[in-house]
């Protein structure tokens, strides 16, 4: 009788190693980039390194220095957000099945329906992976008809959860989120957006795209530019922050839609703070570290708009950890429980223009209390709060997917 024992890439047949062909795997999104920081940096890479062929199908994104080490392809540009939820959809779809491999991991809700059909055609196992809390989501959408957002998101959650549970995994990314679909039985893995430590080194040299001028005390926020996330409530703050602190600059890593923007500018310069307010723009990930590097304080101030947002946690309160950033967060419960675990920053009222300024004139002040919550937000982010605790959880589901 013949024995086979696996050992990574390769397997032992009566002694002899053969090398088996990798599994293979696509990533799947239709509204994300696909440089996306959890779809690529996180998982694709990921997974590569644990020996998979991943390819990933998703948006073009923008553009920049750095190239794709996997096999991407990016599905065509849509100019109008019906032409992603549907279009684009059926696109991902119809490319997806001329893919040959093992697994299909889809990142996006409005792909579950084809998700379901992707399954029957083709019998290989499907993942659903949840970034957000996409029912609650819908309530908020400007564009939907007001008295139809609550009906819509009931609807939505129902229809989530119950085609999600014919799926053959489900990764979520927090414990609270993913209670919601084992509860209806699916097989679920919590992998939450820490950062990874070889992006995160203690010598990471500043980029040199930052422009930060050198003997300034740097306030940043890194994250997309929006009323949701405090944005202009931040920028109206450091009006009176300027008052104490002269030598402040805030800088915003980011960017939103281009009449946020233009709003936002026109803000800065009522506010004449065109000399401490930067506006950096978007960043790939990984070039995140640098700009880091180079401030005394991380500010996060999401606004409390949506229930959601309660039990959020975001990407930004662990890469603030990682640089070893003392952080200013909204007091919202999840931001509140992971800042008193981890005792690196304070939590203000998201909309209080003043506890805001308060907090950071307080925290530039004090050099030494700023030092021991970054060192503090750093050691919770080498000992629990880094992918590398995470991605075994991920390795596992397609270990137990792919042997099913």
């Amino acid at each position: 009788m013949r024995t086979f024992r696996r050992e990574g890439a390769f397997m032992r047949e009566n002694g002899e190693c053969v090398q088996q062909p990798a599994t293979r795997v696509l990533m799947v999104s239709t509204s994300h980039p696909w440089h996306s920081s959890r779809i690529y940096f996180r998982e694709a890479l990921s997974l590569s390194q644990a020996g998979y062929d991943v390819r990933v199908l998703a948006q073009q994104g923008s553009t920049g220095e750095h190239e794709p080490e996997l096999n991407v392809r990016c599905l065509p540009p849509v100019r109008s957000r019906l032409e992603r939820l549907f279009v684009n959809a059926i696109r991902a779809y119809r490319i997806a099945k001329t893919y040959d491999v093992d697994v299909f991991h889809f990142h996006d809700p409005e792909f579950l329906p084809l998700s379901v059909l992707l399954r029957r055609a083709t019998g290989r196992p499907v993942i659903y992976d949840v970034h957000e809390y996409y029912p609650e989501s819908v309530a908020q959408k400007a564009w939907i008809p007001k008295p139809l957002r609550r009906p819509i998101a009931w609807l939505s959650r129902r229809v989530e959860l119950s085609l999600a549970a014919r799926l053959d995994g489900v990764v979520a990314v927090n414990s609270h989120l993913g209670e919601r679909f084992a509860k209806r039985g699916c097989r679920v893995v919590i992998a939450p957006n820490y950062p990874p430590l070889d992006v995160y080194q203690p010598d990471v040299a500043p980029h040199e795209g930052a422009q930060m001028p050198a003997g300034s005390r740097n306030v940043i926020y890194a994250g997309r530019l929006s009323d949701d996330r405090g944005i202009s409530v931040l920028v109206s703050a450091m009006r009176l922050v300027v008052d104490a602190c002269p030598d402040v600059n805030l800088f915003l890593l980011g960017q939103g839609s281009d009449a946020y923007m233009a709003r936002l500018n026109a803000t800065i310069e009522a506010l004449a703070l065109q000399e401490h307010v930067h506006v950096l723009g978007w960043v790939f990930p990984n070039q995140v570290p640098g700009y880091l590097a180079q401030a005394q304080v991380g500010v996060f101030l999401l606004q409390p708009v949506n229930e959601r947002y309660l039990e959020t946690e975001p990407i930004k309160c662990f890469e603030y950890a990682a640089a070893g950033l003392p952080v200013i967060l909204s007091d919202l419960p999840a931001m509140r429980r992971l800042t008193e675990a981890i005792g690196n920053g304070v939590v203000v009222d998201p909309d209080a223009e003043g506890e805001i300024a308060d907090a950071i004139v307080k925290l530039l002040g004090d050099e030494m209390t700023r030092r021991d919550m970054g060192k503090r937000g750093r050691a919770a982010f080498l000992d629990s709060y880094n992918w590398e605790t995470v991605v075994g959880r991920l390795v596992a589901l397609y270990a137990e997917v792919v042997g099913r």
